[in-house]
């Protein structure tokens, strides 16, 4: 897209002064300290914090509720179908096939957006970077080491590439309203086989309906932790209604049984650069664990500004403040969709966000 250049040319008010309690090296704040009981209070904090959001959510699962929300949504939609920007050939073969399938594979070659290099260089730099971080005492025991909010400052051509024009085209039509941008994650993850956090199988709650694109920073093979994804034709068998409770893996395995996980389960390997674009919400999905390499991918997530849910969006580790200097520099469209919060209306804003993470 070319908005920018370099971390303090890319965001020149964005706050890019040390993390606290003497961290800025690493990038990571550290409020709980380290050790397995540290840990353990820090998740114990997160879910006490979380409470107020589980809760809101179990309301909106209730029927007239789902509804009520479904039906605002239908309405919203309606009234923003003339708006919806126009597609490419090749964009609208990529629609069509995510509504078909719940997800489409491409490579970052096939899309050929601007600013590409930059966003592939930067993410490189930053594998190396995870995997330094990985080595650490302090991080031995993550299945998933992410990027921090310096990390994104310092590489600023990442969260820039999910703000390109055409991305945000598609994503809107997908939707049938006006995007929200959650920004990139980078995820880092070890070849030790563990089931935990993304690599279980669940579905994502910032929305009833959102996309995740995720970018390969490395080739990946079945056995290097691809992405995996329930074909929308077993939604019913796995619960139907898109605000249903979240089933535990165990309890999916069985309703969808050991001879039908071939035919439900797409498995997307690819070479490094490859392009993962998925329909998270509505369909189960995880991160298959890696036994052979490590892999490295961006995730960039992207919902409505309608949705029902904000408590469990900014799942960003950018703050709020971070978010709104960057902002200041883009374009409208960018702007807007980077500051998705000041569309809400108030009530929306009641419920806290919540603080569970990976």
């Amino acid at each position: 897209m070319g908005f920018v250049q370099s971390p303090r040319h890319a965001f020149p008010n964005a706050d890019f002064s040390p993390a606290p309690n003497g961290a800025a090296e690493a990038g990571i704040s550290r409020p709980w300290g380290h050790g397995r009981i540290h840990r353990w209070l820090d998740k114990a904090r997160q879910h006490g914090l979380s409470l107020p959001s589980n809760l809101a959510a179990r309301a909106l699962r209730l029927p007239w509720t789902d509804r009520l929300v479904g039906d605002a949504q239908a309405r919203a939609r309606a009234a923003h179908l003339p708006e919806l920007p126009a597609l490419s050939a090749a964009d609208a073969a990529l629609l069509r096939t995510l509504l078909r399938d719940g997800v489409c594979v491409t490579s970052l070659e096939e899309l050929g957006l601007p600013g590409t290099a930059a966003m592939l260089a930067s993410a490189t730099s930053l594998t190396d970077r995870l995997a330094a971080r990985r080595r650490q005492p302090e991080h031995a025991h993550r299945h998933t080491v992410t990027a921090t909010a310096q990390d994104l400052l310092d590489f600023p051509a990442i969260l820039e590439w999910g703000l390109g024009t055409r991305l945000l085209d598609l994503v809107e039509n997908y939707l049938g309203l006006p995007v929200a941008y959650d920004g990139p994650d980078h995820f880092y993850s070890p070849a030790d086989g563990r089931e935990a956090g993304p690599r279980i199988w669940h579905r994502d709650r910032e929305d009833r309906r959102m996309l995740k694109i995720a970018v390969y920073i490395s080739d990946v093979g079945p056995q290097d932790g691809p992405f995996e994804i329930v074909h929308p034709d077993f939604r019913e068998r796995l619960g139907g209604p898109r605000q249903a409770a979240i089933l535990p893996q165990a309890e999916l395995e069985r309703r969808i049984g050991p001879e039908g996980m071939e035919k439900a389960i797409r498995t997307c390997t690819g070479r490094r650069g490859t392009v993962v674009i998925a329909e998270t919400a509505e369909n189960y999905h995880r991160g298959r664990p890696p036994v052979r390499s490590d892999r490295s991918a961006l995730y960039y997530g992207y919902f409505s500004r309608f949705t029902p849910t904000p408590f469990f969006c900014e799942r960003s580790p950018l703050t709020r403040a971070q978010i709104a200097r960057i902002a200041s520099g883009l374009p409208e469209r960018q702007h807007d969709a980077l500051l998705w919060r000041r569309f809400l209306p108030a009530w929306k804003r009641v419920v806290p966000t919540n603080r569970i993470r990976v």
